[in-house]
């Protein structure tokens, strides 16, 4: 009999898609899957109330387990909620708003099973409000650099694909973070064995609106975590790569800064990008206009820079495209 693979869905004010998800994991071609929906919510509120009527539906299938948190904890303690009642020797993740393809399990499986890959993931969609925004490729055998200069190369956290033993050895997600909880994480799946990349697409980030920026505070202190929690990833970088991530990384700290309107975070957010990278004056100029922008035409800022379409024209097979819409729709 095949090995059993545990989906693990965390949501958090996020039912209006939750059903989509589930159904997504329960039709795969590989059958023998069980699924963790985990409540993220605070008891006595509605997102709780509509998650648990959504729950009471699936009540019956056996393979489908749901899970209460007694209050708001995070992403990454949810996650590791569902990976200690999971029985799969293989676990996959999955946001509430996210959904696989039918084949997702099976390909993540046998891309990895029976070799010395202890995880996988391979090209996903982003979609807002139905349509195609761009396709996340892979890169081949991914290393810690890769990750640290591009933070989306999984394109989503719904593409971790990763086995028990893994988990096991690395206890999960780190609970303190409260963003990156997926770069955090690859980074030491990386560290501790080899990522299998598969060149198909399986999975489908659903971005129904963009938000611009998050808070500043909680922003700046993850920012913070994270270059302590990696400093000796980020030393081993070139200048030039070191560059690479910290006008990244910077980049979104000083647009959130601007949209705070605080004055205060603004100067706060260019002292530690001068601590880290010196003086780039058009870098800083390029910030300081669209911060501006940012802050006085933040719908048209939205537009332009945010939910942008892809540079390059998106060309999928028919069939898969077809599936991809008829998903979206569902509900």
């Amino acid at each position: 009999m095949s090995e059993i693979v545990s989906v693990i869905i965390t949501t958090y004010k996020g039912t209006n898609k939750l059903r989509r998800a589930i159904f997504s994991a329960l039709k795969q071609t590989y059958e023998n899957v069980e699924v963790i929906v985990v409540d993220d919510n605070n008891p006595e509120t509605k997102d709780r109330a509509n998650t648990e009527k959504i729950m009471s539906e699936f009540e019956n299938i056996n393979n489908v387990r749901y899970i209460k948190h007694d209050h708001n904890r995070n992403g990454a303690v949810a996650r590791n909620t569902g990976i200690k009642a999971s029985k799969g020797q293989y676990v996959a993740f999955l946001d509430d708003d996210d959904f696989f393809l039918p084949n997702r399990i099976q390909i993540c499986v046998d891309a990895i099973e029976n070799t010395e890959y202890i995880a996988c993931y391979t090209k996903s969609v982003l979609i807002t409000n139905g349509k195609i925004k761009r396709v996340n490729d892979v890169k081949i055998d991914p290393s810690c650099k890769d990750v640290l200069l591009n933070q989306n190369l999984l394109g989503t956290g719904s593409n971790i694909f990763v086995s028990k033993k893994c988990l096991r050895a690395l206890q999960g997600f780190d609970e303190r973070f409260l963003r990156y909880q997926d770069v955090e994480f690859i980074l030491r799946v990386l560290e501790y064995g080899k990522m299998k990349a598969v060149d198909t697409i399986t999975v489908v980030k659903d971005v129904e609106d963009i938000r611009f920026m998050p808070k500043f505070m909680r922003l700046k202190d993850m920012q913070l975590l994270f270059q302590s929690t990696f400093g000796k990833q980020i030393e081993e970088l070139n200048n030039d790569e070191k560059w690479a991530y910290y006008s990244v990384k910077y980049y979104d700290l000083l647009l959130s800064a601007f949209e705070s309107k605080r004055v205060g975070n603004v100067c706060a957010a260019f002292s530690m990008f001068h601590k880290h990278c010196g003086v780039h004056i058009g870098f800083e100029i390029k910030i300081i206009i669209k911060g501006i922008i940012l802050c006085i035409f933040p719908e048209w800022y939205k537009e332009k820079f945010v939910q942008k379409d892809s540079d390059e024209p998106i060309v999928l097979p028919s069939d898969q495209e077809r599936m991809i819409e008829s998903m979206s729709k569902e509900e």
